[in-house]
């Protein structure tokens, strides 16, 4: 089995996990924030880590599945505890330029921010550096419906 077809079986078998690295307020000593990781939760035979799993997803087209299950998993996740999250807390999600110009991903944004409405969590959106985005008007124009949605983005 290849090992695209290794990462397709896993999304099948739904061995993807978040996991959610805290971010800290040095100055306030508290948790602000989180990045989501992807992992999972059995091995995945010849797949060594995160890195190689991304770039072999990115290389079949893949990474926007990826990229979904975790927003979805995340949502799922953070939005049954929501009344828990302190304001103004903020989720970050790392994403591929294929991933912010796919026809979907405004609207998966949208989706991940309205679980958690009426409560001040910011989605916070790092575009990762490794892979190039060409701008043009339509990437300014995704940009932009994003940005209205009140998510933020960084550069990774």
């Amino acid at each position: 089995m290849t090992m695209i077809n290794v990462i397709k079986k896993a999304i099948v078998d739904d061995v993807f996990v978040p996991y959610f690295q805290p971010i800290i307020c040095m100055n306030k000593q508290i948790c602000v924030g989180c990045e989501i990781l992807i992992r999972w939760s059995k091995p995945l035979p010849g797949i060594t880590g995160a890195e190689q799993l991304i770039s072999l997803a990115v290389s079949d087209g893949i990474i926007f599945s990826l990229t979904k299950i975790m927003m979805k998993k995340t949502a799922r996740i953070l939005g049954s505890v929501k009344e828990k999250i302190p304001q103004d807390f903020y989720i970050s999600i790392n994403v591929t330029p294929s991933c912010i110009l796919d026809t979907h991903f405004v609207d998966a944004c949208s989706m991940f921010i309205h679980r958690f409405k009426g409560k001040n969590i910011k989605l916070v959106i790092e575009l990762t550096e490794q892979y190039p985005l060409l701008v043009t008007d339509t990437t300014a124009s995704l940009f932009n419906k994003i940005k209205r949605l009140g998510v933020c983005i960084a550069l990774d």
